[in-house]
């Protein structure tokens, strides 16, 4: 957990420009207090710690990680999708008009990407 971490944000992978508000939406980049030796991840991460997708639920969009830590599959994720669609079936689509369906197992795809449930 984060209980008790202290944190600086950013708003680029090298953490070179720190961020003093977050604004919705917004791509942020977090590392330990006073952390100088980790660096941005290199080659399969996209650009980003952990994998993850964005979800949007009529409207409202959380994150929804791939792995955790980077490098660790999640093994849960259909759980954590039923969880998000609160125990109705789980239907995903990559476009917002809800016609071209994906599937939990093609997510190492669409990384970064905002899917519709």
């Amino acid at each position: 957990g984060l209980y008790n971490t202290k944190l600086e944000l950013y708003s680029d992978p090298g953490k070179k420009t720190p961020l003093s508000r977050v604004t919705s939406g917004s791509t942020v980049y977090v590392s330990r207090w006073n952390d100088l030796q980790s660096q941005a991840p290199s080659g399969g991460s996209n650009g980003f710690n952990c994998n993850f997708v964005n979800v949007d639920i009529g409207g409202k969009v959380t994150s929804v990680l791939l792995e955790n830590p980077q490098g660790k599959s999640v093994t849960n994720l259909t759980d954590a999708f039923k969880n998000l669609a609160k125990g109705k079936k789980v239907k995903l689509y990559s476009d917002n008009q809800k016609k071209k369906e994906v599937s939990v197992d093609s997510l190492c795809t669409l990384v970064g990407k905002t899917l519709y449930l």
